[in-house]
């Protein structure tokens, strides 16, 4: 059972990453090539929309292959990472070695190629790294599809027995997984730093965000299709779990929030790094089902939830402020030599980091909204958010009903990752001054 879920986690991150890496490639070369900053930063309101959202818009165009199918979600939602990655490896160097190869081998494909190639050669591996985590960690699109992944197998075999002995294997591998993964120093967002002054091209820049914006209408017509068909909807319900999903989402970035307050007071900065990479890497049927049952038995399931997701996501917090603190110590030098008073110290430095501060929440909302697999191992009694509620609508297979849903979803996503497209390309200009 074990190997054959191995074997299907496999197949599926092999084929998600050739559709990942395809897209993302083309995007990442045409914005490069157009010299557009819109074209380099639009394809990241990729970031959201939630790969099972994009699987139960193409369901509606009737039987689709369960391989086809999640490898198709997965990838188009994931190239959002080989997209950024190769981006910025590409804006930081190629044009230069453009410029370089022209003058020795001529203006040709040839030069192209080589010039663009080592950028390639060093974003690849973190892109596939990205990609097989998201992969791995996938419940929605697995479940969707009924595919039998490690984290699938892991979760239907502990739903079934509820004994942690049964599936010691799966956790053990789905651990190992992640932490292997995460040992390859993948970063989700990076800066970008153009090099290339002059040429500007339209054309390549529409290719490069041609994928998102299709996907994004794509997504909103059929969202407002399913309304306006009138499928059976109940709205208390529906504010219900509108209710229940920003209340989740609000007590979470409050614990992460007070996580960067340790951070920033010097209290184990160390260790709140590498614990908060350590829980991201792993799948979070891991530690819903090990928060399950070690403490399901004397705390709360609502704050069992609570902690858990926390736990899960506070190193997206902890990742972004560390790289402001690194990044910024000369100016909290200056700020400590010309500082009146510790208060206005701690305020002027409070406006430094702010912008990473806000770009950690903004994370956190993402994933936090769209949250399944804890969510699902953990659910309280009477609570469900708007994704669990999707769940089990599309288990049910009455997808129009998803219409609301997904369109409230989908807003938050693109209005959370245009948040997180400001604060990045705000970032990249100060660093050009």
């Amino acid at each position: 059972m074990w190997i054959n879920s191995l074997e299907q986690t496999a197949i599926l991150s092999i084929l998600t990453v050739i559709v990942s890496l395809s897209i993302g490639t083309v995007t990442a070369i045409s914005a490069w090539w157009s010299n557009q900053r819109w074209a380099y930063y639009v394809p990241l309101l990729m970031l959201g929309v939630p790969p099972y959202l994009f699987s139960y818009y193409l369901s509606d165009f009737g039987y689709i292959n369960p391989w086809f199918g999640a490898a198709i979600s997965l990838g188009v939602c994931c190239s959002v990472y080989p997209h950024t990655l190769i981006l910025a490896s590409l804006a930081n160097r190629a044009h230069k070695s453009w410029e370089m190869m022209i003058l020795v081998k001529g203006k040709n494909i040839k030069s192209l190629l080589t010039a663009i190639w080592p950028s390639l050669r060093i974003s690849i591996l973190p892109s596939i790294a990205i990609v097989i985590a998201e992969v791995v960690a996938d419940w929605g699109v697995s479940n969707f599809y009924g595919i039998n992944t490690l984290t699938m197998v892991t979760y239907n075999v502990w739903t079934s027995t509820w004994n942690i002995s049964t599936i010691i294997w799966g956790v053990v591998l789905l651990a190992t997984m992640g932490i292997l993964i995460s040992r390859l120093d993948a970063v989700s967002l990076v800066s970008i730093q153009n090099d290339n002054k002059t040429k500007k091209n339209i054309l390549w820049a529409v290719i490069a965000i041609l994928p998102t914006i299709a996907l994004i209408l794509f997504g909103i017509f059929k969202s407002i299709e399913w309304i306006l068909i009138g499928a059976e909807f109940h709205s208390e319900d529906f504010f219900i779990e509108l209710f229940n999903t920003l209340f989740l989402t609000f007590l979470v970035v409050l614990v992460c929030l007070l996580s960067t307050v340790f951070y920033f007071s010097g209290i184990k900065k160390s260790f709140l790094e590498k614990t908060g990479l350590g829980f991201y890497a792993l799948p979070g049927v891991v530690i819903g089902a090990t928060m399950l049952y070690f403490f399901g038995s004397w705390i709360n399931l609502f704050i069992l939830l609570i902690l858990a997701i926390t736990l899960r996501y506070f190193g997206l917090m902890i990742n972004t402020v560390a790289m402001a603190d690194k990044g910024n110590q000369k100016y909290f030098e200056v700020i400590e030599l010309y500082s009146t008073s510790k208060f206005k110290s701690v305020l002027l430095k409070s406006r430094v980091v702010l912008p990473s501060v806000a770009m950690g929440v903004c994370l956190i909302i993402l994933d936090v909204i769209r949250e399944l697999p804890i969510s699902m191992i953990l659910q309280p009694m009477d609570f469900q958010t708007l994704a669990m509620r999707m769940n089990y609508i599309a288990r049910n297979e009455n997808i129009p009903m998803l219409g609301p849903h997904g369109l409230v979803i989908l807003i938050l996503g693109i209005i959370l990752s245009t948040i997180i497209i400001k604060i990045i390309y705000d970032t990249d200009k100060k660093s050009k001054l």
